[in-house]
């Protein structure tokens, strides 16, 4: 019975913090340069902001992301992956993404 106790202490710690990882599906609007990570087919479209770092972003078409290529552009969308101390980028759900005018 002891031994059952420290392990299920582990596992609301861990449901804790599940709950806090999917609870980040906040709007978000970040401006920065649309770029293209990887080689075609398979490519990530990111976007490199000055202040908040690279935003993977999801929901962006092929064809969009390739015509928005090193382009300034304004995204708006859903937080899908909040920021983290780690090496994995945040990710946002595009909602609209517009080039920026005047802007490379």
């Amino acid at each position: 019975m002891r031994s059952i106790i420290p392990f299920f202490l582990l596992s609301l710690t861990m449901l804790g913090a599940c709950a806090q990882a999917t609870s980040s599906a906040e709007s978000l609007t970040l401006e920065g340069r649309m770029v293209l990570k990887g080689s075609s087919p398979v490519f990530t479209p990111v976007l490199m902001t000055q202040s908040d770092g690279q935003w993977e972003l999801q929901g962006l078409s092929r064809e969009r992301g390739m015509a928005l290529q090193s382009q300034t552009v304004v995204v708006t969308g859903k937080v899908v992956r909040a920021p983290t101390t780690g090496a994995v980028p945040p990710r946002l759900e595009v909602e609209s993404i517009r080039q920026v005018k005047g802007k490379p």
